[in-house]
């Protein structure tokens, strides 16, 4: 059987105007994950990234990392299937109807904008997009730009379809991507419910990588959240 780990991102530009960026944070659990990765001598035989900045530059860390110390790392192959669901548009335009048919979305949107720091900041719009995320999950709200859930997930069965096709045995396998991506990857694994689903990507910490073991036929998720590399707490992060 081949494996397939797929990592997210760095921690990006949250709260800031770019958010397609890795913070300084971001930077450091990244090179933190590709020290991990030579130190227990992980050698990928296949490297996709998505196409997006944050996904690109974790994957650039790693590779840093790995030429550095002289191990081999393969030529990365881009996959626009492994790009993110763009959820951040349901915060623009379709937030005020949503407000006005769901008025306790108000008062999270209230607690957000009143909140007094960054980490205040950061629960509150966590609380916010859970909410946003499962009345989109739901087919209740939609906005232009942002696919369905079924449509994304499918999507993410094309990068899975397209990573399978190479029939070499034993492989393996990195794939930089993002936390809805990742989701999706356990959904197609576990058959789980799409609400289900969704609350892996609330919790998909930011450089973690999910392992999945694969042959023909055959998809089965064997860890989620991997952060060996982040020994201390202070480096997990969500956002």
């Amino acid at each position: 059987m081949s494996t397939l780990y797929a990592i997210r991102h760095g921690q990006a530009g949250f709260l800031t105007d770019n958010y397609d960026q890795l913070s300084d944070l971001g930077r450091k659990q990244s090179v933190l994950l590709g020290e991990w990765l030579v130190r227990y001598d992980i050698r990928f035989d296949a490297v996709y990234t998505g196409p997006r900045t944050r996904q690109i530059d974790t994957e650039s860390a790693v590779r840093q990392v790995y030429a550095a110390a002289g191990v081999d790392f393969p030529e990365v192959v881009m996959l626009p299937e492994l790009d993110e669901v763009s959820v951040h548009l349901l915060f623009e335009d379709p937030l005020p109807d949503m407000v006005e048919d769901n008025p306790e979305l108000g008062g999270l949107i209230e607690a957000f904008e009143q909140s007094a720091t960054f980490d205040d900041r950061r629960h509150t719009f966590n609380k916010l997009f859970a909410e946003v995320t499962q009345r989109w999950v739901r087919g209740e709200v939609e906005a232009e730009g942002v696919e369905s859930w079924k449509h994304f997930a499918a999507r993410v069965g094309g990068a899975l379809d397209q990573i399978r096709a190479d029939e070499r045995r034993g492989l393996t396998v990195a794939a930089f991507t993002s936390g809805g991506v990742i989701a999706a990857m356990m959904q197609h694994s576990l058959l789980c419910p799409d609400e289900r689903a969704l609350e892996f990507m609330w919790h998909c910490r930011n450089s973690a990588w999910a392992q999945f073991r694969y042959t023909t036929g055959k998809f089965a998720m064997t860890a989620f959240n991997g952060t060996p590399h982040l020994d201390d707490p202070a480096l997990w992060t969500y956002r």
